[in-house]
């Protein structure tokens, strides 16, 4: 894209679609806000002015920089600990033996497909090359009751993840083979306040913490960056699939956005994003 234009997409046209009349361009009764560039290919950024005053120049601010009067959102994890009993595919009312369960095949589009599971009180064991995913609801306006699901084509995991970035309800989002280590990582994230966490072998392997409202760092951008860094290669190393996006972890936290289309794991149950169902049961009739 020309930068020209890409520059005009960002200020007339966002301004635009918004309806504020007083911004996206430099004219009259706009907003004096304007960045002056020595580069629009490179993006150098020279001066800058914000109602009018000059606030920035030559990398440096001007004026001092002022925190406003918002206190970030913590403490949005309410969510007792969860054991491994909580990170396992229950059946209720489902004789002991073999049946059909519905899976989720696929990220983000992802369509139904089937496996054979082993029941037995109520529960069903994880066949081979598939892993478990556990949503739980995290923001206290409703029961923290784990809804399971089994997730096909995500390769052979020997340890867990653990996230409440989770577009769009950002609830607790758990995935894994072995309970110990999806309840280890969910315990992780639960202790900090939200965040990314893998677990294996029993413990935790690396984590992002993500304290405000669950998705977010008070920390320096720099920090963060390598925090996912880390997470991401020890969710590579147990396992995650690198798959088609360029930031592979980006599959678990889209994995229950249910606008997409097919089913998706939600707080309230399996859901077919294609149809709106809220779908009954794992089990396939």
């Amino acid at each position: 894209m020309a930068p020209v234009r890409a520059y005009r997409l960002a200020t007339l046209h966002a301004a635009y679609r918004l309806q504020r009349t007083d911004l996206g361009v430099v004219g009259a009764g706009r907003r004096a806000d304007q960045v002056v560039l020595s580069d629009l290919e490179q993006v150098v950024v020279d001066d800058v002015w914000t109602d009018g005053r000059h606030v920035a120049s030559a990398g440096r601010m001007l004026v001092p920089v002022v925190e406003g009067p918002c206190t970030p959102p913590l403490d949005t994890m309410r969510i007792n600990a969860v054991t491994p009993d909580d990170m396992v595919l229950r059946l209720p009312g489902t004789p002991d033996g073999t049946h059909t369960v519905r899976t989720i095949v696929g990220v983000p589009v992802t369509e139904w497909g089937e496996a054979t599971v082993e029941v037995t009180g109520e529960v069903a064991a994880v066949p081979p090359g598939h892993i478990l995913q556990i949503a739980v609801h995290r923001h206290g306006r409703a029961a923290a009751t784990p809804v399971a699901a089994v997730l096909a084509g995500w390769g052979d995991w020997t340890g867990a993840v653990a996230t409440t970035v989770s577009h769009d309800t950002h609830n607790l989002i758990v995935f894994g083979v072995d309970p110990v280590d999806m309840a280890v990582a969910a315990n992780a994230v639960i202790a900090t306040g939200g965040g990314v966490a893998v677990a294996s072998g029993g413990g935790v392997i690396s984590q992002i913490e993500l304290p405000i409202a669950g998705i977010l760092s008070p920390l320096p951008a720099a920090e963060v960056a390598e925090a996912q860094r880390r997470t991401q290669q020890a969710a590579l190393d147990i396992g995650l699939l690198p798959g088609a996006m360029t930031q592979p972890l980006l599959q678990c936290f889209v994995s229950s956005l249910a606008c997409l289309g097919g089913p998706h794991v939600t707080d309230v149950g399996l859901v077919d994003g294609t149809t709106g169902e809220l779908v009954p049961s794992m089990l396939v009739a």
